[in-house]
């Protein structure tokens, strides 16, 4: 019987939950959604904070939470994982805020998130390339912060993985060379 209670309380909560989300969705009182979105931010419901913000962004440009809602967007975007619309985001938070108080950090999660999403180094490196120059800039604007020392780890890491990269192109050419030089007589034969 308290099991019952118990599972009958769980579900009642749960779709209550569910209801107060959607009804905040639906809301147009922007100052609610934004003290929700926060409210989610910060108990890691990263998914239901990046969709109130997404919409509160452009709503909120030109106000006091403006700097500040686009950073908790990056930043609800890096914690679902999502690291290539996180730097995204970070990158338009420190173009638009240069001077702005989460500038550094926007520098340093761009790049490190960039960082984590880089693919195996037989695969295309091109996000690994923008993760370099990210972590670069961000040595070169904060060589001093506390996140510089990381920073140069991580880039040293990528550097690693491009020479893995540009050693495993070499050793296939190495071993497909053979035959290659077997094949070539054919081939000048039959292009005359």
């Amino acid at each position: 019987m308290k099991k019952v209670v118990f599972l009958l309380m769980m579900i009642t909560v749960l779709l209550s939950s569910c209801g107060e989300y959607n009804k905040i969705l639906k809301s147009t009182d922007y100052e609610l959604k934004y003290s929700y979105a926060k409210k989610y931010f910060n108990a890691k419901q990263y998914s239901k904070s990046a969709t109130l913000l997404d919409e509160l962004v452009p709503i909120f440009k030109g106000t006091a939470n403006a700097e500040e809602s686009l950073y908790l967007l990056a930043q609800s975007y890096y914690g679902q994982k999502d690291y290539q619309t996180a730097s995204q985001y970070f990158n338009t938070y420190y173009t638009t805020y240069p001077k702005g108080e989460f500038t550094e950090l926007a520098r340093y999660y761009s790049g490190y998130g960039l960082y984590l999403d880089s693919p195996d180094p037989r695969l295309d490196q091109a996000q690994t390339y923008e993760a370099i120059n990210q972590l670069q800039l961000y040595l070169e604007y904060y060589p001093q912060s506390e996140h510089s020392p990381k920073s140069q780890q991580k880039r040293y890491f990528i550097s690693h993985d491009k020479v893995r990269m540009i050693y495993f192109q070499a050793s296939v050419l190495v071993r497909a060379m053979p035959s290659l030089t077997q094949m070539l007589p054919s081939l000048i034969s039959s292009s005359l």
